[in-house]
C-alpha cells in the first residue's frame, strides 16, 4: 500500500543505516580502516621470505628433535660413563640420593641383598615379606610389595646402565652405555637376574596354560538337563560345562564343574571300585588288562599312565552325573557328583 511504513524505509547512501526504531540504536557497518604503516609489507621483500614467529618455532622444534635423535658418538665404559642426567624423573630412587649423584649406603646394601637372595632361589613374595618383617621401608616410607621388588630387579640403573627411549642403550658394536651414577650391583649379576626372571616367567606361563585333555569326555552329564557336559576353558581354567541351548529351557543352563577336581574324584572312585571288582563279571574287557584289582588296587592305580586310567574309568562307569552345587563358587563339592557303575 503506498504511503505505508515499509515503503518509507530508505537506506542512507553513505553509512548504509536502517532507520532506527524507537528505543534502539542504529546499526552501522564500519568502514574499513587502513593498516598502519608499521604493519604493511616492506617493499622489496616478499611475504614468503619474511621471518615469522610460527616459522621460527617450527625450526626451533625441528632443531631440538634433531639434537635428540643425534647418535651418540661417545663410547662410555664403566670407568668413563656417559655424561648427562640420570633417567628416572624427579623421584628419589631406592638406593640413591635425590638426583642419583651418590649411593645411600644402607639402601644400596639392601639392593645387593635382594639381587643375591633372588639368585639363590628366593621368590619375589618371600623377598617382600622378609623386608617388611625386618621393618625395612621403601624410598617412600611404605611397605614392600611383590611389584616393588620386581622393579628393583628389573631396573638397569642398579647396574649403572643408561636407558634411552625405554630401552637399555647400546653402542654401535652392541656394548652397553653407562650412566653418570655409581652402580649398586655388577653387570654380570644383573644379567643373571634378567635371565632367571625370564625363565621363571616362562615356567609360570606354562603352568597357567590349561591342559587340553578332558579324559571324562562322554561320561559327564548334567543331572538337570540330562545332556552331556563338554570340556572347555573358562577364564583359563579347565571346566566341564552343560551344553543345553537356551531354547530348551526357560533360561540357559550354566551348570559347570572344575575339571581337575572332578577328574581326581572320579579316578579315586574308580580305584576304590577296583578293590571289589571281579573282571570276569565284565567279561574281561581289554581296557582292564593289566589293571590291578583287589586290596592292592588303590596303590597300583597311580602307576598307570593317564591314558590307561582314562580307559579304565570309561570301562567302569557308564555316566558321571553332576547335580547342583551346595558350596560357594570355586569350592569343589563332592556331594554333587554321582557315578553310575556298569554291570
Amino acid at each position: 500500500m503506498p504511503g505505508s511504513a515499509r515503503d518509507r524505509t530508505v537506506k542512507h547512501p553513505e553509512t548504509d543505516t536502517q532507520p532506527a526504531r524507537r528505543g534502539t540504536r542504529p546499526r552501522t557497518t564500519p568502514a574499513p580502516t587502513a593498516r598502519p604503516a608499521a604493519e604493511r609489507e616492506p617493499t622489496g621483500q616478499p611475504a614468503a621470505e619474511r621471518p615469522s614467529t610460527a616459522t621460527e618455532l617450527t625450526d626451533r622444534q625441528s632443531t631440538d628433535r634433531h639434537v635428540t635423535d643425534r647418535p651418540v658418538t661417545e663410547q662410555p665404559t664403566p670407568d668413563r660413563p656417559l655424561a648427562g642426567r640420570p633417567h628416572g624423573g624427579g623421584l628419589r630412587r631406592y638406593g640413591y640420593e635425590l638426583g642419583m649423584t651418590a649411593l645411600v649406603p644402607a639402601e644400596a646394601a639392601v639392593v645387593r641383598e635382594i639381587f643375591a637372595d633372588f639368585l639363590a632361589g628366593a621368590s619375589l613374595r618371600a623377598l617382600a615379606v622378609g623386608l617388611n618383617t625386618r621393618g625395612v621401608p621403601t624410598s617412600g616410607g611404605s611397605r614392600w610389595t611383590v611389584g616393588g621388588v620386581a622393579r628393583i630387579l628389573d631396573a638397569p640403573r642398579y647396574a649403572g646402565l643408561l636407558v634411552l627411549r625405554g630401552k637399555v642403550a647400546r653402542t654401535d658394536d652392541g656394548g652397553y652405555l653407562y650412566g653418570a651414577w655409581p652402580p649398586c650391583v655388577g653387570l654380570a649379576e644383573w644379567e643373571q637376574v634378567r635371565e632367571m626372571r625370564a625363565s621363571r616367567a616362562g615356567a609360570a606361563a606354562s603352568a597357567r596354560r590349561p591342559d587340553e585333555r578332558y579324559p571324562l569326555t562322554g561320561l559327564v552329564r548334567c543331572a538337570r538337563c540330562d545332556r552331556r557336559m563338554v570340556g572347555s576353558a573358562v577364564a583359563g581354567y579347565r571346566m566341564y560345562a552343560c551344553t543345553t541351548p537356551s531354547r530348551l529351557l526357560p533360561r540357559q543352563c550354566t551348570r559347570r564343574i572344575g575339571a581337575q577336581s572332578l577328574e581326581a574324584f572320579v579316578e579315586q572312585a574308580a580305584a576304590l571300585a577296583l578293590r571289589t571288582l571281579d573282571p570276569a563279571a565284565l567279561g574281561h574287557p581289554p581296557a582292564l588288562d593289566g589293571v590291578t584289582t583287589g586290596p592292592d588296587a588303590v596303590r597300583q592305580w597311580r602307576r598307570l599312565s593317564p591314558d590307561r586310567r582314562a580307559a579304565a574309568v570309561h570301562q567302569l562307569f557308564e555316566a558321571v552325573l553332576i547335580d547342583a552345587s551346595s558350596t560357594s563358587r570355586g569350592v569343589f563339592d563332592p556331594g554333587r557328583v554321582r557315578t553310575a557303575r556298569r554291570g
